[in-house]
């Protein structure tokens, strides 16, 4: 997924149309007691009856590739053609993936409303969404968030929210869970807060055997307010005309028959057998699933390339598909049984207990914090050295790592694990107030010192007059802590549709990036635009603990040891085309990264090969050493390097017309290596510095991958011409 430049703009008109949507509303609101759903006033049970309802946007464990999308719920003309439909298929809900919060959705939802359909809304949208592989919990998502919710709470066949789907999608993406039910703890705090009517709050998950249990366990354990008011289940496991058995519905229901809030399949309908025949809405409506399950929602409404729609619609026309007629003939026949609510006991009121951390978990139990814009305002203002409006595009990737490592504990406050369950008071900030406190923290650190270009990073930094904060700014920097570590108690103020920071960063939570779940955050100067890219290496595990350093500018991804020394920069740059050889294009991007000159030693370069890409794909390395220049301020307790060792990977892709740069700095202490491992003058560089080296770059010729290759803007995969 990509940014999506008018998101701001949504977020600030959606109380108007929140405001001028009416209040016609007459449907019987569902509400949910112990582990199912039930009409407020009758108290008669609730099964869903769905259907997946949006174009275009990312559901059966897809990404979209747009960053525009089309709200469904605005489109009045759509809505009068379909909804008959829907009605056909005895529909009593939909679920929509992705809301415009600046639209008019009053018609459609009325509507739906005449026609006793429910609404189930994801809150994200392809452009502001929690990444599985960089998440973050931060004040941009939040006020997206909380946008959706302004937007729909009054109308009361708003049946819930999703506030993620199939996020997590194996065992080294459930840190992301943190980041998730955070989400889910915040905008269940933010509907009682604003007191709006009891909605509630849920996830989808993916059906991924590895991380089953363990995700539903992990949303539904600890305090009820923390945790999800209803399970979503995506589910594609029957296919053709199976068995309840054979098909895992059997073995799932075992494992759901003790949960505590009510479980339903957000998405099912496999279509490997075509056409469809929907035998499992029988076993779904069942008297053997439904004391366990709330019915579910059939994947989709519109025909798309993945073969899944149930009409097909030109223009103003929908045409009923072959699904459609098999789907209304097995939906009609169910009958499932159902209780009233003033007759019915919950008996599964005990939450499970959170999973352990381990080889398969790697989430830890401890959330985020809350996203607090007004904290993130308050302390830009009370620094002595920010960010500078005039960085450098191009020394922005190096200048973070290099502060991160300059100073022990200066990037504490903005970094978020969520595999230890520390959190920065200030991760949840835009990347500019970020960079900005850490900054100001290395600033501070050296006071007393003879270093006085602190706050000067060759222009990148600028000193101000700090505001000494008074009132609640006052309150909020003193729960922050010195150090950014503090927790802040007061919650954010504010709505959705007010608390989006005014900053000029771009979003970056929807990008998919490679593995790591420490995140420090995104920068933007201008941002140098020549593609999105979406690759993967899996480098945890090479000796590093990588700290994940997000489009600096957009065309870089930068990974820095936890020790703040090793780093591994990935470069994305148009192709450079006017040399006659690949070899002359290594050596030019070696001197673009590189500024040669005395202390700078090339020792080797050969051909490179990328497993995971074709084999004929160019590829080269080359090995150099440089010389390091000294600390701005010799009184610094930093230990400085003697020289770094450079591993450079080039990856050529023609069809592209790109290249891309892979470069491993690896600092040497003058402790870390033998004076016989290194001879400048002959090129020689060997023991455990070289071999950290080496085991760095194999690791990234043995797991990078292009998983998109659309996305680079030209052309197929490499090799299509």
């Amino acid at each position: 997924m990509k940014g999506f430049g008018v998101a701001s703009a949504a977020i600030a008109a959606a109380t108007f149309f929140a405001a001028s949507a009416g209040a016609a509303t007459t449907v019987d609101p569902i509400v949910i007691k112990g582990t199912k759903f039930f009409y407020e006033t009758n108290g008669t049970e609730f099964y869903i009856k769905g259907v997946a309802y949006q174009q275009d946007v990312g559901g059966n464990g897809t990404t979209s590739t747009s960053d525009t999308f089309i709200d469904p719920l605005t489109d009045v003309a759509g809505c009068t053609r379909d909804i008959p439909l829907l009605q056909e298929l005895q529909t009593n809900t939909i679920r929509v993936y992705a809301i415009n919060a600046s639209q008019d959705h009053s018609q459609c939802m009325q509507m739906l409303q005449d026609a006793g359909i429910y609404l189930l809304a994801d809150l994200s949208q392809p452009a502001l969404s929690i990444n599985r592989d960089t998440p973050e919990w931060n004040d941009e998502l939040y006020a997206q968030y909380t946008s959706v919710i302004d937007a729909l709470q009054n109308y009361t066949n708003v049946l819930g929210f999703f506030a993620g789907n199939e996020v997590a999608n194996s065992v080294n993406t459930t840190a992301s869970s943190a980041f998730v039910k955070a989400a889910v703890r915040d905008m269940k705090a933010y509907i009682q807060q604003q007191k709006y009517r009891s909605i509630g709050v849920g996830y989808a998950t993916a059906d991924v055997s590895d991380i089953r249990i363990q995700l539903a366990d992990y949303f539904n354990c600890g305090p009820a307010a923390d945790s999800i008011d209803f399970w979503g289940y995506n589910i594609y496991s029957w296919c053709g005309n199976s068995s309840y058995s054979t098909s895992g519905y059997e073995a799932r229901t075992e494992e759901f028959a003790n949960y505590s809030v009510p479980a339903f399949f957000a998405e099912y309908g496999c279509n490997t057998v075509e056409p469809r025949d929907f035998t499992e809405v029988a076993a779904l409506f069942g008297p053997q699933m439904t004391p366990v399950w709330s019915g579910g929602i059939v994947y989709e409404y519109f025909q798309e390339a993945n073969n899944y729609g149930l009409v097909s619609v030109t223009g103003d026309t929908a045409s009923k598909l072959p699904d459609f007629s098999a789907y209304s003939s097995q939906i009609a026949m169910v009958t499932p049984s159902v209780v009233n609510s003033a007759s019915y006991t919950p008996t599964n009121t005990v939450a499970q207990a959170c999973p352990t951390e381990g080889a398969d978990w790697e989430a830890a139990t401890p959330l985020p914090p809350t996203p607090n814009q007004q904290l993130c305002s308050c302390m830009l203002p009370a620094l002595s050295c920010i960010a500078s409006p005039n960085g450098n595009d191009s020394d922005v990737a190096t200048l973070f790592g290099e502060i991160c490592g300059l100073v022990e504990g200066v990037c504490d406050g903005i970094t978020g694990n969520g595999t230890t369950g520390v959190y920065g008071a200030y991760s949840m900030c835009n990347s500019t107030e970020q960079l900005s406190w850490v900054l100001n923290a290395y600033f501070q650190s050296q006071k007393g010192t003879q270093n006085h270009d602190a706050c000067d990073f060759d222009g990148a930094a600028t000193t101000q007059a700090a505001a000494s904060p008074t009132g609640t700014c006052a309150s909020l920097i003193s729960q922050a802590g010195s150090a950014g570590t503090g927790t802040v108690t007061s919650i954010p103020s504010g709505t959705g549709s007010g608390s989006s920071s005014g900053s000029s960063s771009k979003s970056t939570t929807t990008k998919k990036g490679a593995a790591g779940m420490v995140t420090v955050p995104s920068f933007s100067f201008g941002m140098l635009s020549l593609g999105v890219y979406v690759m993967a290496a899996a480098m945890v595990g090479a000796g590093m603990v990588l700290l994940i350093i997000r489009q600096v500018p957009d065309n870089q991804e930068v990974y820095l040891d936890a020790n703040g020394f090793t780093s591994i920069i990935f470069d994305i740059t148009e192709r450079v085309s006017h040399l006659a050889t690949d070899e002359d294009a290594l050596k030019y991007h070696f001197e673009d990264i590189v500024e040669t000159g005395e202390g700078v030693r090339m020792c080797d370069s050969t051909t490179a090969t990328f497993a995971k890409l074709p084999t004929t794909t160019p590829a080269l390395h080359l090995l150099a050493t440089t010389t390091a220049p000294p600390r701005p301020s010799s009184s610094s307790t930093a230990p400085t390097p003697t020289f770094t060792l450079i591993s450079l990977l080039l990856l050529r892709l023609p069809a592209q017309e790109t290249d891309i740069a892979i470069t491993i700095n690896i600092p040497c202490m003058p402790s870390s290596y033998d004076e016989g491992d290194v001879d400048f003058e002959k090129g020689k560089v060997s023991g455990p510095s070289a071999e950290t080296g080496d085991t760095v770059k194999q690791r990234v010729l043995q797991s990078l991958e292009i998983r998109d290759w659309g996305l680079f803007g030209g052309g197929g995969n490499e090799g299509e011409e």
